[in-house]
């Protein structure tokens, strides 16, 4: 009878172990890896929703106060050479944004006060030197266009100044709210002596039809019938408008009170791309940034004020008579 011999390997089943171990141990630190990475996402995301949460409170005090209020505050302190730059006028700190709020006898919620508060951290020396909240003050630019839609009006309106406005033009740039590029929209002037307050008796040629986009061609607008005269779009980017308006025009006796954009299909997004030296800054917006920084977090909110000279009479008030074809007749 054949007898059996058991063989041992005792190295190579101390070698499997080690391997089994080995892995072992890279798996589990990288799940730990894993885990950090995973809680610093957390931290970090926390962090962020709470810097953002406060500047939207600073920012509020601007959205929900009176808008003359408002308006008389920055044209107050754009008198200061610094709210012409890119950067603005800036605030650093709350005190010194409560005291911007206290002047003019803005109510605010109060924010968080402490960074703490806010702001988690190892410790308050750390977080007061890589945390705070700052607030700018300033014009705003060609980059920021205001949305506007069927219903909205966009004017420029001299009833806030005196004296002529003579060589003040204003480039307006005009650009598609949707993806299907095809807004419509018409312009609108009004003439009027300020002094009498007399208006020029309306013209056919003071609206005139305006379109971003491939209006014509998908029949959203069809100028043949149209009872508007059309902008020029002979040097014009269908999909971005430049639209030049002299302030200082005339009629006769009667001086531009009123340019306005009224849309008629879409949205508009409209931005004062430009003004000459001549008007001053009557027509520019302004623009409020509200920055917390949390750490490495910082989250930036931003709020355009239309200037007291942007704004008209409601478009509900924008009649038009036709006779019994549809054509509007001038008188």
């Amino acid at each position: 009878m054949k007898n059996w011999i058991s063989k041992r390997y005792s190295g190579q089943a101390i070698a499997i172990i080690m391997v089994m171990l080995v892995v072992a141990t890279i798996i589990g630190f990288s799940v730990y890896s894993r885990m950090q990475v995973n809680r610093q996402v957390q931290v970090d995301t926390k962090e962020s929703t709470r810097a953002l949460t406060q500047a939207d409170t600073i920012l509020s005090v601007f959205t929900t106060n009176d808008l003359a209020t408002v308006q008389a505050l920055l044209s107050h302190y754009s008198s200061q050479e610094c709210f012409s730059t890119e950067e603005g006028c800036i605030y650093s700190g709350f005190s010194k944004i409560e005291e911007l709020f206290s002047v003019f006898g803005l109510e605010y919620m109060v924010p968080l006060l402490r960074v703490k508060d806010w702001c988690s951290g190892e410790a308050d020396s750390t977080l007061e030197e890589t945390s705070g909240i700052n607030l700018s003050l300033s014009y705003a630019t060609a980059q920021d266009a205001i949305a506007y839609s069927v219903g909205d009006v966009f004017a420029l309106n001299t009833r806030n100044i005196s004296g002529a406005l003579t060589d003040c033009k204003v480039t307006l740039e005009l650009t598609g709210g949707e993806a299907s590029f095809a807004e419509a929209f018409t312009t609108k002037k009004v003439y009027m002596d300020q002094l009498t307050g007399e208006v020029s008796p309306y013209q056919l040629e003071d609206m005139q039809l305006g379109c971003i986009g491939d209006c014509w061609t998908t029949e959203v607008l069809q100028p043949e019938s149209s009872v508007f005269y059309a902008l020029d779009d002979a040097t014009s980017d269908p999909l971005d408008r430049e639209i030049i308006v002299n302030m200082g025009e005339t009629r006769g006796v009667y001086p531009l009170y009123e340019y306005r954009i009224l849309p008629l299909k879409g949205i508009i997004n409209i931005a004062i791309a430009n003004t000459t030296p001549e008007c001053g800054n009557y027509f520019d917006n302004y623009k409020i940034v509200s920055s917390v920084t949390c750490g490495d977090n910082t989250r930036t909110k931003m709020v355009i004020i239309p200037s007291p000279n942007n704004s008209g009479y409601s478009p509900l008030f924008d009649y038009t008579i036709y006779n019994a074809t549809g054509v509007l007749e001038p008188d």
